[in-house]
């Protein structure tokens, strides 16, 4: 449905287009000149040309779609507004026009002026819907109850991390994002409101741009101040991320605070979080570790802020709060890479960590999501005066176990985290996407170090089944549980019970709600070792043919541009033939 305000933009120019199109012009000489069955032979003809035309049009649009990010950037932007512009200003125009110019001869310098005149008026029209759209995109609007984020249809185009700070500052370039014509809102409650409308989903997400070696890094803690209490873990972490990955850290005040004061004052959290975004010189934003009640500072978040200045953000556990309220603004976001747990790790750092940590923050995407050679849950306390050399005991990985309809391919969206905190947005209703939201899309879950028992993790699950959310996911996605805690060692017997009691129940209360549903357990994310950060938001497809998990480069897919195209080519059909009738009707009618 065009609005009133586009509209009310075509009807001047519509009423300035005087002419048809040279197409039409050829229709009427062959009439005049040799009468109606020539002009009917011309225009049928020169439909069934231009018909030929666009459609070979169409398919070479499309191969060159699949292959370039930024024509395909280019043609999201403008096909809707092109296409628009000619359907409503051609079709209504010829229709007045046809009544009077059959019934008379003009001369040829009056066709020369009018022809010209047509063109002229349809690029006026098409550059003033262009530039009204664009500063309408740029620019959310707000009301009074909530703050309006434009959500649908960004695109990020891959971009030197050196045009950061210019990206930042110029909204409007093509550097940053583009918006769709057809964006919708989705509506968050203002900052420091305690109530949170559920997330609509967004048709395209933000992949925020890649680090450089030597960019700055935010060290911030958004859920809790363990960091406070051990600040030798917390300099062990910083000191790996410069050797290893040649990046700055910058510890935010928030990082310094113990976990009573930040507790308190959850407000501060949420400072540190839009600083570190809003930062040009920050590249990504690393969380210190987990906690318990990161859920207290999303009403003091600003989803405009943070949209405005998509940034790479590292968290596990807790952080899965911040990741789902990113996911909400359109923003990927990285579970894994937590300082405390994943980087400052025992002994050496993982290779397996190292490389995916290094994928997440230099690459584009994450690529194949491989299994790791071996593994550990082994606790070593912070406490430990020997923490860095101390070399954790290592497991051969089994092996990932695949619960698949055969032969079948999933393809989506990521969203998920720690189970327990789910459970907590849940309760909470902060940032928990609709059921529609997620259709099709793939949900990733694991456990925490609390270690809960089969019966509780069928219960957190049942929690997403009773919310609509299970039954929409196309496959499920499973991080390898910790069995072991600082307090409590069963055994390696009754670690691996306790790994198939939970495998179990998964599949159990997963298949009650989605018998059709993919599972696949036992992946390298989570609070066991060595971690691959996995981008929440971001499109992952599965194959149990070949047992991959990709995460790939592009946004689209070839039948994605195929729609966008021959959508565009559909819509735009009623102006063809309406302006094929109307050449032929005056062929009729000379």
């Amino acid at each position: 449905m065009i609005e009133l305000s586009t509209l009310l933009t075509f009807v001047p120019a519509a009423l300035v287009i005087i002419s048809p199109g040279p197409d039409t012009l050829y229709v009427l000489t062959q009439s005049i000149k040799s009468g109606q069955v020539a002009g009917l032979s011309a225009g049928l003809g020169t439909a069934s040309g231009v018909l030929v035309h666009t459609t070979g049009a169409v398919f070479t649009l499309v191969a060159l779609l699949e292959t370039s990010v930024l024509l395909y950037t280019i043609i999201k932007l403008e096909l809707p507004l092109i296409r628009r512009a000619v359907q409503y200003a051609n079709g209504s125009v010829l229709l007045g026009f046809g009544t009077t110019l059959s019934f008379e001869k003009r001369p040829p310098s009056w066709w020369a002026m009018t022809w010209l005149s047509h063109h002229s008026c349809n690029f006026i029209c098409i550059f003033i819907l262009l530039f009204r759209n664009l500063s309408q995109l740029v620019v959310p609007t707000e009301t009074t109850q909530s703050c309006c984020v434009w959500d649908n249809n960004w695109y990020y185009l891959p971009i030197n991390r050196n045009h950061r700070k210019h990206r930042r500052k110029n909204t409007i370039g093509m550097s940053r994002c583009v918006a769709n014509y057809d964006s919708h809102c989705h509506y968050f409650t203002k900052v420091g409101e305690t109530q949170m409308h559920e997330t609509i989903r967004p048709d395209s997400f933000v992949r925020p741009p890649a680090v450089s070696p030597g960019d700055d890094v935010a060290i911030i803690a958004p859920a809790s101040g363990v960091a406070a209490l051990f600040p030798d873990i917390l300099d062990l972490a910083v000191e790996r991320l410069q050797e290893h990955f040649d990046v700055n850290p910058r510890v935010y005040p928030t990082a310094k605070k113990d976990p009573e004061y930040l507790f308190d004052h959850p407000e501060e959290r949420a400072h540190d979080v839009h600083d570190a975004f809003q930062d040009p010189d920050v590249s990504a934003v690393f969380a210190t570790i987990g906690g318990a009640d990161q859920i207290r500072i999303l009403k003091h978040l600003d989803p405009e802020r943070l949209r405005e200045n998509p940034t790479r953000f590292f968290g596990t556990s807790d952080n899965a709060c911040l990741a789902s309220y990113l996911w909400g603004c359109g923003i990927v976001s990285y579970y894994g890479g937590t300082l405390l747990s994943d980087v400052a790790t025992p002994g050496s750092l993982p290779e397996y960590t190292e490389r995916y940590l290094r994928h997440a923050l230099f690459d584009e995407t994450l690529g194949t999501l491989e299994p790791a050679d071996k593994w550990t849950d082994e606790p070593i306390d912070w406490a430990d005066d020997n923490y860095e050399h101390t070399e954790p005991t290592f497991e051969t990985n089994p092996g990932r176990q695949w619960h698949t309809p055969e032969g079948t391919v999933v393809e989506g969206r990521l969203w998920g985290g720690c189970l327990a905190v789910l459970q907590a947005l849940l309760s909470g209703d902060r940032a928990v996407p609709s059921p529609t939201a997620i259709d099709g899309d793939v949900l990733a879950i694991e456990t925490s170090e609390e270690l809960p028992s089969a019966d509780k993790v069928g219960l957190m699950l049942s929690c997403l089944g009773e919310r609509g959310l299970l039954e929409r996911f196309d496959a499920v996605l499973i991080g390898r549980p910790q069995t072991r805690s600082h307090e409590h060692d069963p055994g390696v017997k009754a670690r691996e019970t306790y790994r198939e009691h939970q495998r179990s129940i998964i599949q159990d209360i997963v298949h009650a709600y989605n018998p059709g549903a993919a599972i696949i357990s036992g992946l390298d994310f989570g609070h066991t070792s060595p971690t691959a950060p996995i981008p929440i938001g971001d499109r992952v497809i599965i194959d149990p043919t070949t047992k991959s998990i990709k995460f790939p480069e592009l946004y689209w897919q070839p039948q994605t541009c195929s729609r966008i195209v021959f959508r565009s080519a559909q819509s735009s059909l009623p102006s063809f033939l309406s302006v094929r009738c109307v050449e032929l009707w005056f062929a009729l009618l000379i």
